[in-house]
């Protein structure tokens, strides 16, 4: 009985992380593929500690324009509800960022885009990870 129990905890304790996780992992998974193609622009900057060289930071950069825009506001859309998020509007600009924090790093996804009828123009996604001491 006591070893079903142990069990049953194991799973939903496995299950918990990995819905926590979700959202980076939907959203890093497109970000990379759009990366890939040849109509986007992606830049990524990682800062290290000088003294023992480990990662502190790494800053992620996509712009792509026109239809390849869709699956990446798709992404932000789905996963807006699994963490913090601030959705505005200014004039025909949108601004939507996500941000998440664990007990090991803290992520803030923000995308930027111009909307219009069935189409996203100027779009640029950026992402911050940084690691916590």
């Amino acid at each position: 009985m006591m070893t079903i129990r142990r069990i049953i905890m194991a799973i939903t304790l496995v299950w918990c992380c990995s819905v926590s996780a979700s959202a980076q992992n939907c959203i890093d998974r497109v970000v990379e593929k759009l990366s890939l193609i040849g109509d986007s622009q992606f830049t990524s900057v990682v800062e290290r500690d000088p003294k023992t060289r480990n990662i502190v930071k790494v800053v992620k950069i996509l712009n792509i324009d026109g239809s390849g825009a869709a699956p990446i506001v798709r992404a932000f859309e789905a996963e807006k509800s699994k963490g913090k998020h601030e959705d505005t509007r200014n004039g025909d600009r949108r601004t939507l960022i996500i941000s998440q924090c664990t007990d090991t790093q803290s992520r803030i996804y923000r995308l930027e885009c111009g909307v219009r009828t069935f189409k996203y123009d100027n779009v640029k996604v950026t992402i911050v990870i940084k690691r916590k001491n």
